[in-house]
């Protein structure tokens, strides 16, 4: 069986705004079957568009497939035999599309998001905003009207990081941390807990998120006992932590580090079929192993 391997990546997915218990897959599927036809899937950000194309429910997971493409992209073509080149032979409102698959799911005492990282595809970034955008698009119809808690609280969609295990302790490897911060994402149970006065004026801003930040005195470093560092721990150990930004010193050189850059991931062949696209069953099955593997 012929394989592509792959890098699928877990994140964290938190809609604020919907009314309280409400399954996040069940709402998503509702959401985009509002879309009478492929064409008012198309969400264009910069010079790519992306399209929503498929969700199906596989038991208790909701299996996601985009398709990404960059009008134009239309590069010639070459013989591998003769090494001579062509023009390519796309008619001029064809291209090229790059598929991203993606399952989300309850995992333990969260909503996880299990992503494909594809070069070319969709990422994370832009997945919360075509999320964003489809809500926007319909949730004010009013058959839709039963999700959202109050017409005060836009439902907001947010996709965080889930840290791998080794970006805390690269933070304790540190010999001294001069700068941390810590993302708290509404409505994270954290958005109360870090702060109480923090809490107070995110609401009161109607804030989407709040970074907290923290720099140590000059020549100094943060405790990793107490303060911000203690709270990032006691966050990563609940499986809590989102975003965060470390910058300190080993020795002589300096670190800088993100849980962007350190999420949790894995590397699956996944297989594919005669003309090399991937075989989404199969892969979605690997997805959804993975995901039942969160903590």
């Amino acid at each position: 069986m012929v394989t592509k391997r792959r890098k699928i990546e877990s994140h964290k997915l938190v809609i604020s705004g919907l009314v309280e218990g409400t399954d996040y897959n069940e709402f998503l599927l509702e959401i985009w079957e509002r879309f009478d036809n492929p064409m008012e899937a198309v969400f264009s950000s910069g010079s790519k568009s992306h399209c929503l194309e498929d969700m199906t429910m596989v038991g208790n997971a909701l299996c996601i497939r985009f398709f990404s493409y960059s009008e134009g992209d239309r590069p010639p073509v070459v013989n591998t035999s003769s090494m001579n080149i062509s023009p390519n032979p796309l008619e001029e409102d064809e291209t090229f599309i790059t598929w991203t698959h993606v399952v989300s799911g309850k995992s333990k005492k969260r909503n996880a998001l299990i992503i494909e990282r594809v070069q070319t595809g969709i990422w994370p970034t832009k997945i919360q905003e075509y999320l964003q955008w489809m809500i926007d698009e319909f949730v004010s119809e009013e058959s839709l009207s039963d999700y959202q808690a109050s017409e005060r609280e836009p439902i907001t969609v947010s996709i965080e990081p889930d840290p791998d295990a080794s970006f805390m302790r690269k933070v304790m490897s540190l010999d001294r941390i001069t700068s941390a911060t810590v993302r708290i994402v509404r409505p994270n149970p954290g958005w109360k807990d870090l702060d109480d006065a923090l809490g107070e004026e995110a609401d009161e801003s109607d804030a989407h998120y709040a970074d907290v930040k923290m720099n140590a005195r000059r020549n100094s470093s943060l405790s990793k006992d107490k303060g911000i560092i203690k709270e990032m721990a006691r966050l990563d150990s609940q499986g809590d932590l989102g975003r965060a930004v470390v910058e300190g010193r080993s020795g002589e050189v300096s670190e800088k580090f993100s849980s962007e850059r350190i999420v949790r991931h894995k590397y699956e062949s996944l297989p594919v079929d005669i003309d090399g696209k991937i075989q989404s069953d199969e892969s979605f099955r690997k997805f959804i192993e993975f995901l039942n593997t969160q903590k």
